[in-house]
């Protein structure tokens, strides 16, 4: 990435407790968070660009929608953005798809926001989990 680059991170998840707590772990100067509650908003930012995509894996706005649907289209479209799919059940079967539909990793829901940012970190993303203190 060239000096002064802003990281955009697109968060998709169709519950606003997730749309809140997330982007308010993942500040930083460089770095800029939009969410969406469903595939059509998802699909609308993600035109605009974007360095990493977390998406929920049960998005609720169709009942034939699932993050597995996002993800597929993603990686048709982008196949270099990373992506991240969240779950409140996670198992081996689901993390395998996931794989295979070109996400990067599962990440369960009950991850503490610690680990969270530091996985985001992992990923080359320079977040400081909200604290002006912790600036990369």
């Amino acid at each position: 990435m060239e000096l002064g680059h802003c990281w955009r991170v697109l968060i998709v998840d169709d519950d606003a407790a997730v749309r809140s707590a997330l982007p308010a772990v993942l500040q930083g100067p460089k770095v800029e968070v939009e969410t969406a509650s469903n595939l059509e908003e998802a699909r609308r930012a993600l035109s605009q660009g974007a360095d990493l995509l977390i998406t929920d894996l049960r998005l609720r706005d169709r009942e034939d929608t699932d993050g597995f649907e996002l993800v597929s289209w993603v990686h048709h479209h982008w196949p270099d953005l990373p992506m991240i799919v969240l779950t409140a059940y996670g198992s081996s079967d689901l993390c395998t798809r996931a794989k295979q539909l070109g996400a990067v990793d599962l990440w369960l829901k009950s991850l503490s926001m610690a680990d969270f940012v530091e996985r985001v970190r992992q990923l080359g993303i320079p977040v400081s989990s909200g604290n002006p203190e912790e600036v990369e």
